[in-house]
């Protein structure tokens, strides 16, 4: 997996689909598999999840039919399908249970790591930060017994994050710069850039938003040079949300329109969202009071249907959509907020993309086409 190491994901992509489409590689064997599974990762290394799937896919149905041999194989598409996309809980669950399962009939030690950093990254995104932190301690232990510092790093991350979602602020802060610096000198850039975004994140939940600005502007050079889009996004994002808080509005709302702009190119609506709240945000700070109501109740309606977000959100977002939330009611009398939010509980993702898009200057806003107006009182 050099190119996914090194994170040579476009390069590493296109070598193997070159490789794939050659006559001998189409017969379903193990070798077939395992370019695919190299694929599918550099495939969601750059935000395409729906080549991914689609990969994956073909991989575990080669696995099975490969019976014994294919088992190993097996066993990570199915713990890495499962837990990328946990929001499918049923279809999710059932395949983490099954990875676990056919793992611990392999008995591989580093099977035995991958699969428990799994589970605990899971147990961390339902919030199940007890079991999760037994988990991934477990993971190390097991990744230091058979010298793989790499996992095991990957492992402490998660441990970070799980720390800081549960206030510890300087215990995460104290794994990030251990990590970080592991990471930087094995020139892992992509897990480099997740966590300075992470140490931007508990930053800002500190209120040091120029520390958070350096720590994101870091991570979001590396996503650009990475061609990583979703991280691009989110990047943009977290530096919109910085910059309103240093006081740059203009700047703060260019951000937020780039990271929107950036995030309608992906597959992965989560990006979306947190752009749409960005510009929510700006819209509070501008008075546009009924105009973030409708972007926070798009959001709202939206990422329920979709089922992935807000549940993994990390707790500087969810203070941030708290804090403007909370200013947007009290500028409204209750009728007109209900209104305004009703408003924006109808809207498709489309319709809530281009509503957030236009007369970003204007002081008055129109509801969104196809929507019936609410009464403002600004």
């Amino acid at each position: 997996m050099f190119w996914i190491k090194r994170a040579y994901y476009r390069e590493g992509q296109e070598c193997v689909e070159q490789l794939l489409r050659q006559t001998e590689a189409v017969e379903k064997t193990l070798a077939r598999a395992q370019a695919l599974y190299a694929a599918a990762k550099c495939a969601w290394s750059q935000s395409n999840s729906k080549l991914y799937l689609e990969y994956f896919e073909e991989v575990i149905a080669i696995a099975r039919e490969l019976d014994q041999t294919g088992k190993k194989i097996l066993v990570l598409a199915l713990a890495d399908w499962g837990y990328r996309r946990w929001q499918e809980s049923a279809l999710a669950c059932s395949r983490l249970e099954e990875a676990w399962t056919l793992g611990q009939e392999l008995g591989d030690p580093w099977i035995i790591a991958f699969l428990l950093r799994v589970r605990g990254i899971s147990l961390l995104d339902q919030r199940d930060y007890q079991a999760a932190r037994s988990i991934l301690e477990e993971s190390i232990a097991l990744c230091l017994k058979i010298g793989d510092m790499y996992l095991a790093t990957f492992s402490r991350v998660d441990l970070a994050r799980l720390n800081y979602r549960e206030g510890d602020y300087a215990t995460a802060r104290s794994q990030l710069e251990q990590v970080s610096l592991f990471f930087r000198q094995v020139n892992a850039r992509r897990p480099l850039s997740q966590a300075l975004a992470l140490s931007g994140e508990i930053a800002r939940s500190e209120g040091d938003y120029s520390l958070a600005r350096q720590y994101y502007n870091e991570a979001l050079a590396i996503a650009q040079d990475l061609s990583n889009q979703s991280v691009i996004c989110v990047g943009l994002s977290n530096l919109g949300v910085t910059a309103l808080r240093l006081g740059d509005v203009s700047q703060a709302r260019k951000l937020s329109v780039d990271a929107l702009t950036s995030a309608r190119e992906t597959d992965q609506d989560w990006s979306v969202f947190g752009a749409l709240e960005g510009l929510a945000f700006v819209a509070v700070v501008q008075n546009q009071t009924p105009r973030a109501a409708r972007l926070f109740a798009a959001v709202d309606s939206l990422s329920k249907l979709s089922g992935i977000f807000p549940s993994d959100r990390s707790p500087a977002d969810e203070a941030e959509t708290e804090h403007n939330l909370a200013i947007a009611r009290a500028q409204l009398d209750e009728a007109t907020f209900n209104a305004a939010w009703a408003e924006g509980q109808k809207m498709t993702l489309e319709q809530a993309i281009e509503y957030a898009l236009e007369n970003l200057n204007s002081t008055v806003i129109a509801s969104p086409a196809g929507v019936r107006q609410s009464p403002t009182r600004d």
